[in-house]
């Protein structure tokens, strides 16, 4: 079986390789691919950590104007 290219990768041509490896390749498999894949789901929650900062401090004046108004403070005082 001819290894797959880059463009033409899919589950369907890797399972087949992957079922082949002996369960000690298959480890050392999953050790070389973990720290790519580690990081880039450090790298993903990261990002979506920034929007969401960034989102939170885009809607802070927002949020104070609604919020503080004398139509609610009686609210406050509960």
């Amino acid at each position: 079986m001819q290894a797959p290219t880059p463009d033409t990768t899919t589950l369907d041509t890797v399972l087949p390789l992957v079922q082949q490896l002996t369960l000690l390749d298959k480890v050392r498999l999953i050790e070389y691919l973990l720290p790519d894949i580690k990081g880039g789901l450090v790298a993903e929650q990261s990002a979506n950590q920034e929007f969401v900062q960034s989102a939170m401090r885009a809607s802070e004046a927002t949020f104070a104007r609604i919020w503080d108004n004398e139509e609610d403070a009686v609210y406050d005082e509960l």
